[in-house]
């Protein structure tokens, strides 16, 4: 049988784990800035794949129009579709960085 003394040293073990695990390490604009940081954050990765996949759309849609004006293909419709695709996915990174500046302005009028 356990005394009361195992119980709550189990239990404070316990807790300083699970705050351990919930603690967010600060993160410096430096380690953000840098595309080659080994300790980036989830969201800088996320942001960095999502400017990543809006640079291929872009160029997979110039290739395809480069291609049409030469006459490789004749694929007018996907050539569209693909400078259409492109188009959206700007004017969604466009939208999203607006609305980061906005934020971050908002946040530096606050006063302390």
């Amino acid at each position: 049988m356990a005394d009361g003394s195992d119980v709550q040293s189990v239990l404070q073990t316990l807790r300083a784990l699970q705050q351990q695990a919930t603690r967010i390490a600060p993160v410096s604009t430096q380690e953000i800035a840098q595309p080659g940081a080994p300790a980036a954050t989830p969201f800088a990765n996320q942001l960095r794949e999502a400017l990543q996949a809006v640079n291929n759309t872009q160029k997979e849609a110039s290739a395809l129009a480069d291609g049409f004006v030469r006459g490789e293909h004749k694929d007018l419709v996907g050539t569209m579709v693909a400078a259409q695709k492109s188009s959206v996915a700007f004017q969604a990174t466009l939208a999203t960085r607006n609305r980061l500046v906005s934020a971050y302005q908002d946040i530096m009028n606050m006063p302390i």
